[in-house]
């Protein structure tokens, strides 16, 4: 501090605290004169008035080469006031006030208080006198003839430096006059006060930091719980209680175990129910789209219970319809029981049977049905063209425009979407009630319209109207997956972690580590085997339509998944291919002596036999004509098809070749199958695989961990079961065998369910006594327990052949994949894949990529080329997340259901409706920044609360922030769970007040922020000025608006007279058509529009005259009514001058880069 901040005083200033302070003057003369001495005389003495001159004080101290440089005397009335030297207002320095005892102490400064000449005299305390004159002397030294003299009103106090209205002149030509005045008093008339002034200090210094944080603590600032109160006033969702009584309710009946807490659902399981719930009745539809095992049908049977109360309180004897696969249906019985409905209640049937359903039964079941319920609805309800899917929506229409009663529908699916996002437009629209949509939502127009494209990409379009279809999502689906439970932070149920043994261990995907040898052989064993013909596979698509058939291709696959499972189902299928290959070549042989009649009846009676046969579940896979996904769901159309293919195809000149084609096709594979099977003898005894399968099981089962081992094929469930029980090492630890109905354990026949019972006695609620020997701790079983099994007691999976779809593996990791009551909270999953069957299987679907790629869309199919590459390459690991993130995460405009998300919303609102009456006192005496609440962890970030109002050029509002935005101080969006952690955490440690945090320094903060919503704005104004323009330009190509303006542009001239009868310029005419295509349009003008379309959604010639060219007026008059000159105005962009963005209510990160 060479220079003082403030400027040296003049002799013609008046020193008044107004005009200029005494505090300018006193601390310029200070530094001016460093290396000097200071007299101060005043009639009062206060900290405060050291308190706003310290650093120039500290300054001059430091600097000063006299060994007394201030002397202060002081009236001695002060010791009538010491105990109010505290009361003028000033932040309390502890190492200021230790610095000047230390002075006083070391006689740097000397201290005298004036007494006057009588009490000198005498020492009568009556004789005191008082010193009322102030004077303040600043010399270069103690012998200095000269100096600085400031002489008036002031008392060296907070007040006579800074706040009182005071009058005080500077001079030097009085200099020698009171110096004079001064030492008189000081040497004559005054006595040492310094002692006394120490422990008078020392004794108020309590006092004066309890002042100050007495009224330091009266300037509060915002609370947190302030703004987590607005938080629930915006963000909180209410609790249906009655609801939640009645999933309670439903919820104790279940023969479930209960939890900690008393509850049998998982989190995410009631959260469903209760959502989907509401969701159904507010709009008859709901798209229920959790990840495979996440418990949809427990959940659906629970909604269906809910919805058969609310239909009994109505005296409503309809029922509920559920459709699903054949597959399914045991776990459906299973849970629909366990809720406790009744068989009378609802019927299921599977999806191909509903497709074959004529007008008659569909009217029927509209009156009969109130809810319907399908399974698997992405098999069958993806296209308008499939029949199932006519079916139901003509059914739909029947219940609500001709019954004129409410039909609804609760879709089940692990993977709404297969190629594009209209699959979730079809899956939600299915149901969805139009005259319960609120008009304000984004795809209202779209769905009334009967016009969703802008909602979808296509072909030609990838432009889709983002927020009406992030919209619709939210309305209509809900999905969880495992991963999106597991990777939540603030869960209070924690999914356990996934731990894959075999490739924690080592960088390479595990191998089965095959001899070279072996490894050469089976390669060349299944090249042979994926090459087979098997003519006897779908004979009339593969020789008659000479097409590739999907049927081959599964039973090729089929072949390899037995050669990966295990040697003996190998062994059964290459001795059943064989037996059929003879048996097949034997009867077509026969077939050459016949007539051409007869070939054809031989070949039609297969076709019989297969269509009586088929499993209509699996239909998709195993019809090969390119028209057969018309006419998927109807049986006797695609019988036809082949029988008329037979009669098309067969003539007298052909048969024979046709017949020596396929001959020669059966003796190829019996030559080959004869070399696959000569080779197999060959390596078949050195079994790897099943070795390092019981490797690992007696590890894991030594540590404590109860196994699952899955296979897809009896004849391997049963050879491992047998196996093991002769392996005295696994046996003594209990094994138990569950084949559909068949079970066992310990080589005894059991029930299934005491099987179940005894290997997961806790989820299964087992009540009888597990004596030793009882308790099983090794479960080998078939896919029959991979669904709708609660087995959570184990802790790992293990699967003999890779399935190759992801799907039917996370059936089988979801048995045990649950929240766990212990504290280990990790599974162990192990897969023992090999690189001969994997390259096999890619060569294979490689070979049919096209057929691959159509049975995909039966996202059943355990066709999945992408997986089976993500194996080879990276291991079952990374593809199962690879898969998970194709298969369930379309994008971020279809975001899965935070179920913490939906925790923090119920206690959100709790928090606001128990405070609602009260918001007032949270601001109470609040005046400094009110709504801004400052965290003083480092650890804790920003949240503010932001809303605005989005203003044209005219300062009108086009537009509003519907619910405030929660953002960071970095400006990007944050999400709602983390903000409340976020709060909650901040209230443990937060500015109260100013004695927390300087006012100057919050003030800093506040406004920082504010500059920087300026950046926030602009990126919100272009933002929606963009999706402005890209909605008016999206509804413009798909809609009819461009085919109007063509159609009315051609067809003015026809109409000339009328434009004369009814007085309308045709000029201002074209003009307002040619406006069309860049404007929005009003309610009104969108009911006129519709109206000009004709039953199919086209524009109707008849509607367009008797609208439009004979009704001129009218059409002017709706739409002039919204036309501008400026073409600009049309589409009510935002500008970013007049618009506004504010912060509602904000917690602020107080960290040291901020102050400075």
């Amino acid at each position: 501090m060479t220079e003082s901040k403030y400027r040296k005083p003049k002799t013609t200033d008046r020193i008044d605290n107004d005009q200029y302070m005494m505090k300018e003057a006193i601390s310029s003369l200070l530094v001016e004169c460093n290396n000097g001495a200071v007299d101060i005389a005043s009639a009062f003495f206060r900290l405060s008035g050291i308190s706003e001159i310290k650093d120039e004080i500290q300054y001059f101290m430091d600097h000063s080469k006299e060994t007394k440089p201030m002397r202060w005397l002081f009236s001695t009335k002060l010791d009538n006031d010491v105990n109010d030297l505290f009361d003028e207002v000033f932040p309390p320095d502890n190492n200021f006030f230790k610095q000047i005892i230390k002075w006083i102490k070391e006689k740097k400064i000397e201290v005298k208080v004036f007494v006057g000449k009588e009490y000198i005299d005498t020492n009568d305390l009556e004789k005191i006198e008082f010193l009322h004159g102030k004077a303040y002397l600043f010399s270069e030294t103690r012998k200095s003839t000269t100096g600085h003299v400031l002489i008036g009103s002031s008392n060296f106090t907070q007040g006579g430096l800074v706040k009182n209205r005071e009058l005080n002149i500077y001079s030097n030509d009085t200099w020698s006059v009171i110096t004079d005045w001064f030492d008189e008093i000081w040497n004559n008339y005054s006595v040492d006060y310094s002692k006394d002034l120490i422990k008078e200090l020392e004794k108020e210094k309590e006092k004066v930091a309890t002042l100050w944080v007495e009224i330091q603590n009266k300037r509060k600032y915002t609370p947190v719980s302030y703004v987590y109160y607005l938080l629930g006033k915006y963000y909180g969702e209410k609790q249906d209680k009655t609801l939640q009584q009645r999933i309670t309710s439903i919820e104790k009946k279940l023969p479930y175990p209960e939890r900690k807490d008393g509850t049998k659902y998982f989190v995410h399981q009631r959260q469903g129910i209760e959502m989907a719930y509401e969701k159904l009745l507010k709009a008859d539809s709901v798209v229920l789209a959790d990840g495979v095992g996440l418990g949809k049908t427990l959940e659906a049977v629970s909604i269906m219970k809910l919805y058969l109360d609310d239909l009994h309180q109505a005296n409503d004897t309809r029922r509920i319809l559920i459709l699903a696969n054949n597959r399914l249906l045991e776990q459906w019985y299973t849970e629909l029981n366990n809720v406790g409905i009744k068989s009378s209640e609802y019927t299921i049937m599977t999806r191909q049977a509903f497709a074959l359903l004529d007008k008659e039964a569909l009217e029927f079941y509209s009156n009969s049905y109130a809810l319907i319920i399908i399974d698997e609805a992405h098999e069958g309800f993806l296209k308008i063209k499939n029949r199932a899917y006519r079916n139901m929506k003509y059914m739909i229409d029947i219940a609500r425009n001709k019954n004129q009663s409410e039909i609804s529908g609760l879709l089940l699916t692990a993977t709404p979407w297969n190629n594009s996002r209209e699959d979730v437009i079809r899956l939600g629209t299915l149901f969805l009630n139009s005259g319960k949509i609120e008009t304000e939502k984004p795809y209202y127009h779209y769905v009334i319209n009967g016009n969703l494209a802008p909602m979808f990409e296509t072909k030609s379009r990838k432009e889709i109207n983002q927020v009406a279809y992030k919209e619709f999502w939210k309305d209509l689906f809900i999905q969880r997956t495992r991963r999106s439970l597991s990777s939540e932070k603030h869960l209070s149920e924690k999914y356990p972690t996934r731990v894959f043994p075999l490739e924690e261990a080592q960088d390479t995907p595990y191998r089965i580590p095959y001899s070279l040898d072996v490894s050469t052989t089976l390669t060349e064993i299944l090249d042979k085997l994926i090459q087979l013909n098997l003519p006897y596979q779908d004979t009339i698509i593969q020789y008659f339509l000479d097409s590739p058939s999907n049927v081959v291709l599964r039973q090729r696959q089929q072949l390899l998944r037995r050669a990966d499972s295990s040697n003996i189902a190998f062994e059964i299928s290459l001795e059943n291919i064989q037996k059929r290959l003879d048996e097949f070549g034997k009867e077509i042989e026969s077939l050459k002596n016949e007539t051409l009649q007869e070939v054809k009846n031989y070949f039609k009676s297969t076709v019989d036999k297969r269509f009586s046969s088929v499993d209509t579940d699996s239909l998709t896979l195993e019809l090969g004509m390119d028209d057969d996904l018309d006419f998927i769901e109807d049986l006797s159309q695609a019988k036809r098809n082949r029988i008329k293919l037979i009669d098309n195809t067969l003539t007298e000149q052909n048969v024979t070749d046709h017949l020596t084609r396929i001959l020669e096709d059966v003796c190829e594979d019996k030559n080959n199958l004869k070399r696959i099977i000569d080779r197999w003898k060959q390596i078949a005894k050195d079994d790897k695989k099943r070795d390092a399968i019981l490797s690992h099981i007696k590890n894991e089962l030594e540590q404590g961990r109860k196994v699952i081992l899955f296979t897809e094929f009896v004849d391997t469930a049963r050879y491992y079961y047998e196996y093991v029980m002769k392996d005295k090492e696994i046996r003594m630890f209990g094994v138990g065998y569950v084949v559909g109905q068949e079970a066992s354990a310990n080589n005894e026949k059991c029930d299934k369910d005491d099987v179940l019972g005894r290997f997961s006695p806790h989820s299964k609620k087992y009540t009888e006594e597990l004596v030793p020997g009882k308790e099983i701790n090794l479960l080998i079983g078939s896919d029959a327990i991979s669904t709708g099994q609660n087995l959570q007691d184990a802790s790992v999976v293990m699967t003999i052949e890779l399935p190759y779809n992801p799907m039917r593996l996370e059936q089988r990791i979801g048995r045990i994949d649950r929240p766990k009551q212990h504290e280990q909270n990790e599974i162990y999953i192990y897969a023992f894949p090999s690189d001969e069957i994997v390259n096999a299987e890619i060569a294979l679907l490689e070979r049919y990529q096209a057929k691959a790629e159509g049975a995909s869309e039966d996202t059943d199919s355990d066709i999945n080329l992408p997986f089976m590459k993500a194996i080879k390459r990276s291991g079952i690991k990374i593809a199962l997340d690879s898969a998970e993130e194709n298969d369930i995460y379309f994008d971020d405009l279809s975001p899965t259901i935070e179920v913490s998300e939906q925790e923090a919303k119920y206690r959100l609102y709790d928090f606001y409706i128990q405070n609602k009456d009260y918001e007032e006192e949270f601001l109470a005496g609040v005046k400094l920044f009110p709504g801004h609440a400052f965290a003083l962890d480092d650890n804790t970030k920003s949240v503010y609360l932001v809303s605005g109002e989005y203003k044209d050029l005219n300062d009108k509002i086009v537009d509003k922030i519907r619910e405030p935005l929660l953002i960071d101080n970095t400006l990007s969006a944050i999400d709602l769970v983390n903000a409340e952690v976020i709060l909650n955490s901040a209230k443990i440690n937060y500015a109260h007040s100013v004695l927390e945090l300087p006012e100057k320094d919050a003030e800093n903060i506040v406004k920082q922020t504010t500059q920087s919503l300026e950046a926030l704005k602009n990126k919100l104004v272009n933002n929606f000025n963009e999706y402005n323009t890209s909605k008016l330009k999206l509804e413009d190509s798909t809609t009819l608006v461009r085919e109007l303006v063509k159609e009315l542009n051609i067809k003015k001239r026809e109409y000339l007279e009328e434009f004369k009868r009814n007085n309308v310029d045709p000029k201002l005419f074209t003009k307002l058509i040619n406006s069309l295509a860049k404007r929005s349009f009003t309610k009104k003008q969108n009911e006129f529009l519709r109206n000009l379309k004709g039953e199919n959604g086209k524009l109707n010639s008849k509607n367009i005259r008797e609208n439009i060219w004979y009704n001129l007026p009218v059409f002017m008059k709706v739409f002039d009514q919204e036309f501008y000159e400026d073409s600009q105005t049309v589409f009510n962009n935002a500008d970013k001058r007049t618009s506004i963005v504010k912060i509602d209510a904000a917690l602020h990160q107080v960290i040291e880069s901020t102050l400075k």
